[in-house]
C-alpha cells in the first residue's frame, strides 16, 4: 500500500470539484483512481436514464428496450 498527502491551496473554492486521479507507469497493470474534493457541497443528484429507445433483438434474443447514453 501506498499512501500520499497532497496539499493543495486556493483563494476561494472552485467552482467545479477538483478531481485527482492516479494510473499506474505500467498501463497493463490495469486500474485507475479517482477522487473528487467538492469543497463541503453536497454531491449532485443521479441522472436517471429512461429506457425510451427502440429494442434490440439479436436472433432470438431480446435485450428490450435501448436507453440513449449522453456524453
Amino acid at each position: 500500500m501506498v499512501e500520499e498527502r497532497y496539499t493543495i491551496v486556493y483563494a476561494a473554492a472552485p467552482a467545479e470539484p477538483v478531481v485527482l486521479g492516479r494510473t499506474p507507469q505500467a498501463r497493463t497493470s490495469g486500474f485507475h483512481a479517482e477522487a473528487q474534493w467538492r469543497f463541503g457541497r453536497p454531491e449532485p443528484p443521479a441522472v436517471r436514464v429512461a429506457a425510451d429507445g427502440t429494442r434490440l433483438v439479436l436472433g432470438r434474443h431480446d435485450f428490450g428496450t435501448s436507453a440513449r447514453a449522453h456524453r
